[in-house]
């Protein structure tokens, strides 16, 4: 498949269109979705979208879970762009935007986690956005784990800490990341809490080197969501339901981050959590960028 004919450089500004009309992170039968991406998009504009990304998983985030071969073909990857592009072209004339992403886990060594069959047709992870519009960088708390398994020896918990802290600082200085998502599952489902005062320190401090822009997302996902899981695996008994750390979200707005509220939305049902009686934070609503 040759490259994305569409235009690549997409306009980032600051929200002359309410937060309720974009929704950048949707997720498709094409990875642990229930929904197809004709579906999703119907969804999210009968509940008040004009921009609609699709941010299936890039690959799953541990190689021991159900839906690890994701995107396992180069014919499966093509299959997923050439949805997305026949939604665009459909829905254009509605206008209403849709736009291609992918939501990557980011390695301990700031690497971009591809399935086979996404490299198989990218070539390499540096090309991905002559593929996709955005990416949307993620470290899941299930994916740390897996990280640290990987390594030559077993980190203690102040190691442990510090290997996560240097895997946020590489996410947020790829500039192949455009959103941060979900920045607090990863230290709720690794410890239950929300991020520390030094550690807010040194997040701020890492975002205020970035030189190109990193939205930050507000994610409206009420976990836990994996009822089915039990004993160790579920990390998600506490802090998982409150899945924003507003006092970290609000330290990121007086610096001046800008933010992206996504449903995170699964099947059709759950792009209902975005809508025009949906209320967020002011500091969320009043640091909106919209893509476009």
């Amino acid at each position: 498949m040759s490259k994305r004919q569409t235009a690549q450089g997409h306009r980032v500004a600051k929200a002359s269109t309410p937060f309720y009309q974009q929704d950048l992170q949707l997720q498709t039968t094409y990875s642990d979705g229930r929904s197809s991406v004709e579906e999703i998009v119907l969804g999210s504009i009968a509940n008040g979208r004009k921009i609609i990304g699709i941010t299936d998983h890039a690959i799953g985030w541990c190689e021991e879970a159900d839906n690890f071969d994701l995107f396992a073909t180069g014919t499966e990857f093509e299959k997923y762009l050439h949805d997305i592009e026949t939604a665009k072209k459909k829905y254009r004339e509605q206008g209403v935007t849709v736009l291609a992403g992918l939501e990557v886990e980011v390695g301990l060594d700031g690497s971009l986690s591809l399935a086979p069959g996404i490299l198989d047709v990218i070539g390499s992870a540096d090309k991905l956005s002559n593929y996709v519009d955005y990416t949307l960088g993620v470290i899941h708390s299930e994916s740390f784990t897996c990280s640290l398994q990987k390594t030559s020896e077993k980190p203690d918990e102040s190691e442990k800490l510090k290997l996560l802290m240097q895997n946020i600082a590489r996410l947020i200085a790829s500039p192949q990341i455009l959103i941060w998502g979900h920045p607090s599952q990863v230290i709720h489902g690794q410890y239950h809490r929300d991020f520390t005062p030094a550690e807010r320190k040194t997040i701020l401090k890492l975002l205020a080197q970035r030189t190109s822009p990193l939205y930050i997302e507000y994610n409206l996902n009420p976990f836990p969501r994996y009822v089915e899981w039990e004993g160790d695996l579920n990390r998600y008994v506490t802090r998982e339901l409150e899945p924003n750390d507003l006092t970290f979200l609000k330290a990121c707005a007086t610096q001046g981050s800008s933010f992206v509220v996504n449903t995170d939305a699964h099947d059709i049902e759950q792009t209902s959590r975005l809508n025009p009686s949906t209320v967020v934070p002011s500091f969320i609503a009043d640091n909106i960028a919209i893509i476009a």
